[in-house]
């Protein structure tokens, strides 16, 4: 499955998420920078992505309407981390991961 993880600038939370996706998951992931990115670019991986992993609910913004249904919240709050390998961070993050694919993603 592919994951595009969205956080402000697709470093530390979006990243944290899509290290732990590729490498204790084993899924397609990438982090991409809700702030960052040109519209066409965001849109084109919002397409290529299975599931659209948003670090806090006000970056759905960005989602266009036919890829609303690709979208889950993991709403982490504020980056206070600064890095996305954080022990703290990947705590949480692969927490939240492991109950998501017991639920076989959905």
């Amino acid at each position: 499955m592919r994951f595009m993880c969205v956080c402000e600038a697709g470093t530390v939370r979006s990243g944290a998420a899509a290290h732990a996706l590729k490498y204790y998951f084993g899924q397609e992931a990438i982090a991409a920078s809700h702030s960052k990115l040109k519209d066409d670019t965001f849109e084109m991986l919002c397409g290529w992505a299975d599931r659209i992993v948003l670090m806090q609910p006000k970056f759905g913004d960005r989602i266009p309407d036919q890829h609303k249904g690709k979208v889950k919240v993991f709403d982490v709050g504020q980056d206070v981390w600064g890095n996305p390998l954080d022990k703290r961070l990947q705590d949480i993050v692969c927490d939240f991961l492991q109950e998501w694919h017991y639920n076989d993603w959905k």
